[in-house]
């Protein structure tokens, strides 16, 4: 595996993170070859400073995924809503905090 996300602030408050990443695994599963997928997020994000460590941290994030055959054969599409396929794109919300 290799990523990066790299944390860029708009002002004291906001900003925009931008991950990239690749996992590449020799699967497990009998026949199915190595395993490849690619991912790149990026989240727009709210948080008290704009030190890399302040939290609580809001942010509003977009997925998009590739990967090969090989994945979809090893049974690790994420279930149904990619099942067949070789791409995907997902978004949501999250809310990242630490005591």
């Amino acid at each position: 595996s290799l990523g990066a996300r790299p944390v860029f602030m708009l002002s004291k408050y906001t900003g925009v993170a931008v991950e990239g990443g690749v996992d590449i695994v020799k699967s497990q599963v009998s026949g199915s070859g190595t395993e490849v997928l690619g991912k790149l997020t990026v989240a727009g994000l709210i948080r008290p400073a704009a030190d890399f460590w302040a939290r609580p941290e809001l942010r509003v994030f977009v997925t998009a995924a590739t990967w090969n055959g090989a994945v979809n054969d090893a049974g690790g599409t994420g279930g149904a809503a990619f099942a067949g396929d070789t791409a995907g794109v997902t978004f949501g919300v999250q809310a990242e905090s630490c005591w």
